[in-house]
């Protein structure tokens, strides 16, 4: 999912028109709607106020509400004191290295 459809279906979800929206982040509403046909991306600043204001993490802004269920994940277990494990869930896409105990 691209940045412009996850802005588009936050806006909706939060029952907020393209005007409402943008006077909040005081930008035109020409400006907004350009954020949401993908034909300009919006500043790191406006995206944090966007997060807020939907109530949604930056990451999922930029990456998209996709189900990633299925996507492979691999887990890494460590021993960190006695009697305690770390794990740590990383996404098959990205190549963990070795951890040097």
């Amino acid at each position: 999912m691209t940045i412009g459809l996850c802005l588009r279906e936050a806006r909706k979800n939060a029952a907020l028109s393209v005007d409402a929206i943008s006077e909040k982040l005081d930008v035109s509403s020409a400006a907004y709607r350009r954020y949401e046909r993908d034909e300009v991306s919006p500043q790191a600043s406006i995206i944090l106020r966007l997060a807020d204001l939907y109530g949604i993490s930056t990451d999922t802004l930029l990456r998209g509400a996709a189900d990633t269920s299925d996507t492979p994940r691999q887990v890494v277990e460590m021993q960190v004191g006695q009697g305690q494990t770390l794990s740590i869930t990383i996404n098959a896409a990205v190549t963990p290295s070795t951890i040097d105990e």
